[in-house]
């Protein structure tokens, strides 16, 4: 088998990654964005001795291999326009894992590696969500925070701090100081902990955040902390509406605090579930809903303003469930604020305060037809199929393709081309392996955000079986009936004739004087019936004429 270049670097990423030919995993590189280049070493495929003419581009995700892509050598997208380099964009439908092999095809539609043969030569974590990151501070001289993130990097976790005051040089100007690092000796952060200073000296102050690194290298800072204060710290568990977990804030230079949460809705009619953090001895006795439209204007949720609740303390899981209906599609943000008896509650969102959670409300169909299916080869038939998908909130691999035996076929007939749904990159080249396959309906299904379906099928039959049947004469036989002959009596030579007969002539002799015996003509055997297997003979079986008799024995008189 010719030998697999592999996908040289992935760009943007440290370093090259080598081929794992030894079936070893691949190394692991973890990516902080959803669009990847894979540039392609197109000088090594022209010092080959026999050149491929296209490459197959696979994914491996969700337990299957898929092909994304498959392009001419001379047809690659251009990766680096100063450089020139020339490979593969790929986009990932969300964050995960995800491997990459590349198949080389030949003029004669050979295939290496064999597509069964296919493994990992790449392993790219998509991480772009940052560390989610909070921090209060805890007595007068004290931080503590907590840290969430899959991919934290070891050691992801740094105390930082920037002086606001020295007693020492009370007339220092701090004024735009940038935070350094500080390294309390023999403490190294986790992600979850905290730390108290003890040797501060008064009159000083200073500011400290809470920086996490994950192994994409995104960093989230906390907004600073002033350290001394007064009193113990607020805690981490009485964030104001949307900070925090799930929330969005930043200092004066802008830094990241965490993302809300963003989901999707194919129904106008929605169900607000709000899990409480914490409830107070007095219990939660109201609840508040707030909601914005892409105006960005905070407004309390329909005519009633508030909802009356019973929970108290001890209430395992409580929760406040709203229901509500919004009058068009869009995006939309919602907080939840309780109230307790005692008339506590957080004050109301302002504008420019971030949601608790998105919503995408998304009621329109997405559009999807097939417009062509080219067949090609014949020992392995391929189908290139090409489609045309459209919607406003499509994921990475939105696109299902299937075949059944009539496009009217029940949902239960048609089958699924590929394991795993597709990229809408709008071609897929199918290898039909299955020899009973021969004839048969094409239709595509795509799938956005909401859970909007649309199935379309494609018009025209399919047909693969593009090879012509042969046959040769393998031999001539006889069919078994008996020579049509001509009988007459037996001949002597005529010594006695008349004069008139012609010398040499045959005539017959016979005992009396008899008129001559005129020709016969004998008809061809009757083939005799042969008796089924099992069954009972016929009583009347028919019976073979005789042969004729031999025309060079003389006859009997």
């Amino acid at each position: 088998m010719r030998s697999l270049w592999v996908l040289a670097t992935v760009f943007g990423l440290a370093g090259a990654a080598a081929a794992q030919s030894d079936g070893g995993a691949p190394d692991v590189r973890y990516w902080p964005l959803r669009e990847i280049n894979f540039p392609v070493p197109l000088d090594r495929y022209t010092r080959e001795a026999v050149k491929p003419t296209r490459l197959h581009f696979h994914v491996y995700d969700r337990g299957a291999w898929s092909e994304y892509a498959v392009k001419g050598i001379n047809d690659l997208d251009l990766i680096d326009a100063e450089s020139k380099k020339r490979g593969f964009r790929y986009a990932s439908p969300a964050d995960g894992q995800y491997d990459f092999a590349l198949q080389l095809e030949y003029a004669n539609g050979d295939l290496s590696p064999r597509t069964a043969d296919l493994t990992p030569q790449y392993r790219v974590i998509v991480d772009t969500r940052p560390p989610l990151v909070r921090a209060a501070r805890t007595g007068r001289t004290g931080i503590q925070w907590e840290v969430v993130d899959e991919n934290l990097a070891a050691n992801g976790v740094r105390i930082e701090a920037r002086w606001v005051r020295d007693s020492t040089n009370p007339d220092a100007n701090f004024a735009g100081a940038k935070f350094v690092a500080v390294n309390p000796r023999g403490f190294t952060p986790k992600a979850v902990d905290q730390y108290t200073w003890t040797e501060m000296r008064p009159g000083d102050e200073l500011e400290f955040r809470i920086v996490a690194r994950d192994k994409a290298n995104q960093e989230t800072a906390t907004p600073p902390i002033r350290l001394p204060g007064d009193g113990n710290g607020p805690g981490l568990e009485v964030a104001r509406p949307g900070s925090g977990f799930g929330g969005t804030t930043g200092d004066a230079a802008g830094e990241r605090y965490g993302q809300p949460t963003k989901d999707f809705s194919n129904t106008r009619n929605l169900t607000i579930t709000s899990k409480l953090q914490k409830v107070t001895r007095s219990g939660v006795t109201k609840s508040y809903l707030w909601v914005r439209d892409s105006s960005q204007k905070w407004v309390p949720a329909g005519p009633v303003k508030e909802k009356l609740e019973t929970i108290v303390e001890d209430t395992p899981s409580p929760k406040i469930v709203w229901q509500h209906t919004v009058e068009k599609d869009g995006l939309y943000g919602f907080i939840v604020i309780p109230e307790n008896a005692a008339g506590k509650r957080d004050e109301d969102p302002r504008a420019g305060d971030p949601a608790q959670f998105l919503i995408e409300v998304d009621t329109t169909y997405p559009e999807a037809s097939i417009t062509d299916a080219r067949v090609s080869g014949t020992a392995e038939p391929r189908v290139e199929i090409s489609w045309s998908a459209r919607d406003n909130n499509f994921d990475g691999t939105p696109i299902q393709l299937e075949y059944a035996a009539t496009p009217t076929a029940p949902e239960t007939e048609w089958k699924s081309i590929h394991s795993a749904r597709l990229p809408n990159t709008g071609k897929f080249t199918w290898f039909v392996t299955d020899p009973k396959v021969w004839k048969f309906f094409l239709r595509v299904r795509a799938i956005d955000l909401a859970g909007n379906e649309t199935k379309t099928p494609y018009g025209k039959v399919v047909i693969v079986d593009l090879d012509t049947p042969k046959a040769t004469i393998e031999k001539i036989a006889g069919n078994g009936a008996a020579p049509k002959v001509q009988q007459q009596g037996s001949s002597v030579l005529n010594t006695g004739g008349n004069a008139t007969d012609p010398p040499g002539i045959l005539k017959t002799l016979s005992p009396a004087p008899e008129p001559a015996t005129p020709p016969v003509t004998v008809a061809p055997a009757k083939p005799v019936v042969p008796v089924p297997a099992g069954g009972t003979p016929s009583a009347n079986p028919p019976v073979p004429d005789l042969p004729p008799p031999d025309p060079k024995s003389p006859g009997k008189s």
